[in-house]
């Protein structure tokens, strides 16, 4: 079961890679300011970044804190058992459309009903009602991982490059 599991190293690169790590603010394509791997910043939030650099670490920092309430969902909500690559991919996922899209979704209620989610992954692919082919291959890879526990070669090599040196 899922119930101990957490994203792993191969799971965070790969979130990384396809959010992408901004060390300054930017717009999202989803229109909110935004920071590190993805970071949504809130309005409490705004002076603390406003033209300010972040660091590497802080980055990691800010992952590490944004995918605990994304595990603790796959946990909770997911009454069938995964292997790691399954949970990275579902979390990627989940980090990107967001919690309570997730709740809500065809995909977690055929997951838990044992029943196949392929098709799934690419009705997924919108941001401010723009269908963006950056969200076209990040599903499309989220499901290979998910499927197949496959990587490319740059994804795989980044991993490598980070933590197995």
């Amino acid at each position: 079961m899922t119930h101990t599991m957490h994203v792993s190293d191969k799971g965070r690169t790969f979130i990384s890679l396809h959010e992408g790590v901004a060390l300054w603010p930017y717009v999202s394509s989803a229109g909110k300011w935004a920071i590190g791997v993805g970071h949504l910043i809130t309005h409490s939030e705004l002076q603390k970044w406003a033209n300010k650099e972040l660091t590497p670490h802080q980055a990691g920092v800010l992952l590490t804190e944004d995918l605990r309430p994304v595990e603790g969902c796959l946990r909770s909500k997911i009454g069938v058992s995964l292997s790691q690559s399954q949970f990275d991919a579902l979390a990627s996922f989940v980090f990107s459309v967001g919690i309570g899209a997730f709740i809500e979704s065809t995909m977690l209620r055929l997951l838990n009903d044992s029943k196949p989610i392929g098709a799934e992954w690419l009705k997924w692919v919108h941001a401010g009602g723009t269908k963006l082919n950056g969200l076209i291959l990040r599903r499309q890879r989220e499901r290979d991982v998910y499927m197949y526990d496959s990587l490319t070669r740059e994804e795989q090599e980044v991993v490598s490059r980070f933590y197995y040196a």
